[in-house]
């Protein structure tokens, strides 16, 4: 219908009434529509959704009712529109680094790495960078369940204060704690004061992605767990033995940088060689200069060849297994080694075993690798004796009264033969801290919602021991609380504010008239200086990795079944964000589903194809999923 006012024109194209105003009114939207609706991308489909929700949104009938607050109390220097930036640092598989948080107007949006922090280097990974998400995500955990019904962290603070009163009686005898990987040194600290007040609770490890032979293999080599630091920028021969460095096994960005600056040519023209040993193509595989599959079964009989081309004397039994060809590689990338003694680095993957990586630091002490191209400190990591194994025969024998779970979903990620969903209901009091409701906490008495690690104070600890601070930079979004409160109320300290533990912790450590030059220093350069561990200086013991490599089982011929962390949702925590899930793996391209990788020889002799359907059986179990056949792997992995 026409107006009866009188018509206003907004441009002077309209007012010519130009085909390309008549184009653009017909086509509804401005630009791009046909471009989409043509498309048959699933990223355009995504696109078109988007557009579809926000047009919805316009056209609906009300505007949403908003408060308005006034930045009353904006940060010091706050500028309306400017962004501030905070130093913070994230944690992930008992490592961390440093990170800077760019916020506008109280809303935190970008995080980057703090180029000032040595386990950083400016860089991040991809989880950090996904972590913005997984803080607004409205399926974080909103509020205290009690029996899957909407509680309050009054009502468990009253029931903790006379549980854990009555528990005090007997001295924690049924009183067993779950956790996994930590390194913050307040927390740590907690742990000991809950532990002279129940001294006789127990505490359980669990992680699904555990480095634990590494450390074992260090403690074959040197009698104590040490964390092995790889100079990539010192190194000209890099031989990887089903270590996925540059991929899922990165644990802090820095180390990747290192590498890449060590494949610039230097005045010469030389840069590193890398050579990589692994039975799927890796991130690190995609890049090396020389590549060999194998099965990962078969590996630590290379690394004996390898051991025994430089003339250590390690049992030939091993490398005789090999394949001639397999063999002549191991003499060739020796004796490339050999040439640069000080100046190579040979490295294990996570999941070779304890030997292996005793026989790898052998291997580098023989190449005067020491101190050169791989340091050591000792480890920051907090790790626990028992296992889920442990506590599930100690709860099946009624040994379990109390249990309380740290950040942790064992009934997701914990292995099949240990059955956690049979026993996990039947302990009568368990407490589940976490950021989401997930599988563990709706099998739980009482699930806690969690802060967000950008949401509360902290602190932790980077491989070589270098503290940094986590400082929030916003209030929390859902009324979680940290870890550190939680650890507080069991201690009997009641619901202490983080930050006000952070200050005492730290407070003791450094001189009272230094106590706050050097809080604000470490907020603001996002560590505390002098806190990383003097390097060591280990010696090998050689009669240890011999007895270690007798106890070695070689691999049976035939196929293997290999496991590897997802590089987007590692071990499944970050499924629910939707970046991550959007995140295509770096080699298969696969996006949003997972996959049995299977070498084009393998394929041929079971006439499969992508996609077809696999049906895998072993010790009872089994499971299905499609076929992914993936060019560079190893033909019977």
């Amino acid at each position: 219908m026409e107006g009866t006012g009188k018509q206003y024109w907004r441009s002077l194209d309209q007012l010519a009434g130009t085909p390309e105003f008549r184009h653009w009114l017909e086509r509804e939207f401005p630009e791009g529509a046909t471009e989409l609706l043509e498309s048959q991308s699933r990223r355009a489909l995504l696109k078109l959704m988007a557009a579809s929700l926000g047009l919805a949104g316009l056209t609906a009938c009300r505007r949403p009712a908003e408060r308005i607050v006034p930045a009353s109390r904006a940060a010091e220097g706050a500028i309306p529109g400017e962004p501030l930036h905070y130093a913070t640092a994230m944690e992930l598989g008992g490592a961390s680094y440093g990170v800077l948080v760019t916020v506008y107007d109280g809303r935190p949006v970008k995080i980057e790495g703090n180029p000032q922090h040595p386990a950083s280097a400016g860089a991040t990974l991809t989880f950090a960078q996904a972590a913005i998400l997984t803080l607004y995500d409205p399926d974080r955990s909103r509020s205290v369940l009690r029996q899957g019904r909407s509680s309050s962290w009054a009502e468990f603070e009253a029931f903790a204060r006379e549980h854990f009163t009555q528990t005090n009686q007997g001295r924690g005898e049924r009183l067993w704690f779950l956790s996994g990987y930590r390194t913050s040194p307040t927390r740590i600290a907690l742990e000991l004061a809950i532990r002279e007040r129940f001294p006789n609770s127990r505490w359980v490890f669990h992680e699904a992605i555990d480095r634990e032979q590494v450390y074992r293999g260090s403690e074959t080599a040197f009698g104590e767990r040490l964390e092995a630091h790889y100079r990539f920028r010192s190194a000209k021969v890099i031989v990887a033995l089903d270590a996925d460095f540059l991929g899922v096994e990165a644990l802090e960005p820095a180390a990747i940088r290192e590498f890449a600056d060590g494949r610039v040519p230097d005045a010469s023209g030389q840069m590193s060689r890398l050579y990589a040993i692994e039975s799927r193509l890796s991130a690190t595989g995609a890049v090396a200069d020389h590549r060999l599959a194998m099965r990962s079964a078969d590996i630590p009989a290379f690394a004996v060849a390898l051991a025994r081309a430089l003339g250590l004397p390690v049992p030939a039994r091993w490398s005789e297994r090999l394949d001639p060809t397999v063999r002549k590689w191991a003499e060739v990338i020796a004796r490339d080694l050999a040439r640069h003694r000080g100046q190579s680095l040979v490295l294990a993957g996570w999941a070779q075993a304890a030997p292996v990586h005793a026989l790898v630091h052998w291997i580098n002490e023989a190449l005067g690798n020491h101190g050169q191209t791989v340091e050591f400190t000792a480890s920051p990591v907090r790790r626990d004796e028992l296992s889920l194994e442990d506590l599930r025969e100690a709860a099946a024998a009624g040994a379990v009264e109390t249990l309380v779970i740290l950040g942790n979903n064992p009934l997701f990620t914990g292995p099949g033969n240990v059955h956690v969903a049979e026993w996990l209901p039947k302990i009568p009091t368990t407490i589940h801290v976490g950021v989401e409701v997930d599988e563990t906490a709706r099998a739980c008495r009482w699930h806690l919602p969690e802060a967000h690690w950008l949401e509360s104070w902290g602190d932790v600890r980077a491989r070589n021991g270098l503290a940094s601070i986590q400082q929030p930079v916003l209030e929390p979004l859902f009324g979680g609380r940290s870890v550190l409160e939680v650890l507080s109320l069991l201690a009997g300290y009641g619901l202490r504010r983080p930050y006000e533990q952070l200050r005492q912790f730290w407070d003791k450590q450094w001189p009272e008239a230094e106590r706050q030059a050097r809080w604000h220093r470490a907020l603001y350069e996002g560590w505390i200086a002098g806190t990383d561990w003097a390097p060591r200086a280990p010696r090998v013991d050689t009669q240890k990795v011999l007895a270690g490599l007798e106890q070695l089982v070689p691999g049976e011929p035939g196929l293997e079944v290999r496991f590897y962390p997802s590089p987007s949702v590692y071990d499944g925590r970050f499924a629910n964000n939707g970046w991550l899930q959007e995140l295509p793996d770096p080699i298969t391209k696969i996006t949003w589903d997972n996959a049995v990788l299977i070498a084009p020889q393998l394929a041929r002799r079971l006439q499969l194809k992508s996609g077809d359907v696999l049906r895998i059986e072993h010790g009872g179990r089994a499971i299905e999923a499609p076929v992914w056949i993936s060019p560079g792997q190893a033909a019977e992995s």
